[in-house]
Parts: structure tokens; C-alpha cells; sequence
């Protein structure tokens, strides 16, 4: 059974909010990896950076989800 047009609509508005949420957290923990790196606090920079690399990735999976649904 194929999706009906509302049902792909909502996909699309849930992955469009979910990216910009992302993208926003991406560049809070994009800057706090910088400051903490920069002021020796390594423990949180590494975790505002890994925080920035899950962001990435999941953002690129909504991507090519999108894609494959067109």
C-alpha cells in the first residue's frame, strides 16, 4: 500500500522540523567545541564535538530519506 499525499506531507514538515532543530544544535555545540577547546576544557569539547558529528550524520539520514521518498 503506498503512502497517501497528507501522510508524505507530514514526513516531509516532521523532516524539515527535525533538521532545523538539529542545525540549530549543531551550531551551538559547533561553537561550544571551539570555546572549550580553545579554554582547555577538553572532556566538554569532546563531547560538544561529538554531539556536532551526530548532528551531521543525522541530518544527511533525513536527507537521503527524503530522497528515496521522491
Amino acid at each position: 500500500m503506498s503512502p497517501s499525499h497528507s501522510d508524505q506531507l507530514a514526513s516531509a514538515v516532521h523532516r524539515a522540523v527535525l533538521g532545523g532543530l538539529l542545525a540549530i544544535l549543531g551550531l551551538l555545540a559547533f561553537g561550544s567545541t571551539f570555546h572549550a577547546l580553545g579554554s582547555g576544557k577538553y572532556a566538554l569539547g569532546l563531547v560538544s564535538l561529538g554531539i556536532l558529528v551526530g548532528c551531521v550524520f543525522w541530518v544527511l539520514s533525513l536527507l537521503e530519506d527524503g530522497l528515496k521518498e521522491r
